[in-house]
């Protein structure tokens, strides 16, 4: 048998141990600076990509929460547009028809591209081509791509303006795509100025009533003959005229090789 005096050896040993253990115990302080375990959020230790997220984990499209200072947990009272297909597990309503089928009364069927979620909202009615965050910012039928809002469109069935063809999205559904943004004040002479990175700017020629436009659409890499077939086959800066990629100029865009000729009032083609 052990001795007596061992035992409470062992005791006192183990009672120092679990003392030892619980003085170094920390519990959570809403406020301290530090954003423990326990805490939803922590005050000024969070950023808005902090603040979106938390929006998008409770179910809502955007917006930004805020943390409360006596409980560090999250305001959601600033969160736009509830998620009504969580989990993308169905589809209930369909924002290229732009109605409230699947909403309340008042509200529209939005696409959050970059969450790849549907969502009912009231529509701010964002212009075309104006500035967002979320769709739901933008008119209906909308959606907020490169915090730009764009038509939503169907591959198939187009409907895009200068009957430009859909540009086809590999989002929650294949088919859904944006229609080329149009006369938003680009740069045709060097390509520039359109917000999709895959996008240069070029002249789009509405023959109906021949009018000159400029749009944004893919970069093409054209640079010797073309068939002329789409608008954007030459490189940005170029265009296809008389089966030859030409060089676009004006009055402050000179020709390096040939002169220009007027292609509109304002702009001219080097040949």
């Amino acid at each position: 048998m052990r001795p007596l005096s061992s035992f409470f050896l062992l005791v006192s040993l183990l009672a120092l141990s679990w003392s030892g253990c619980k003085s170094s115990a920390q519990f959570a302080v809403c406020g301290n600076g530090d954003w423990e375990p326990t805490e939803a959020c922590e005050l000024d230790q969070y950023d808005a990509d902090d603040a979106a997220a938390a929006c998008r984990d409770a179910g809502y499209a955007g917006g930004s929460a805020t943390c409360l200072p006596d409980s560090c947990t999250w305001d959601l009272t600033s969160c736009t547009g509830t998620v009504n297909n969580v989990n993308n597990n169905n589809l209930l309503c369909d924002p290229l028809t732009g109605g409230s089928a699947g909403c309340e009364s008042d509200q529209t069927c939005f696409y959050e591209p970059n969450a790849s979620t549907l969502f009912c909202a009231v529509s701010q009615e964002g212009s075309l081509g104006g500035t967002c965050l979320t769709s739901d910012e933008c008119l209906p039928q909308h959606v907020c791509l490169d915090s730009i809002c764009q038509r939503m469109c169907s591959v198939d069935a187009g409907g895009c303006a200068l009957e430009l063809p859909c540009d086809k999205k590999y989002w929650l559904v294949d088919e859904w795509g944006t229609c080329p943004l149009v006369d938003i004040g680009c740069d045709i002479f060097n390509g520039i100025g359109c917000p999709g990175e895959d996008d240069s700017c070029y002249i789009v020629v509405d023959y109906q009533y021949m009018e000159v436009h400029l749009a944004c659409l893919y970069s093409g890499s054209g640079t010797g003959t073309c068939t002329g077939e789409s608008f954007n086959e030459c490189a940005p800066g170029l265009i296809c005229w008389e089966g030859n990629c030409r060089f676009l100029c004006d009055d402050d865009h000179s020709c390096l090789d040939g002169e220009c000729n007027n292609l509109s009032v304002q702009i001219g083609v080097c040949l």
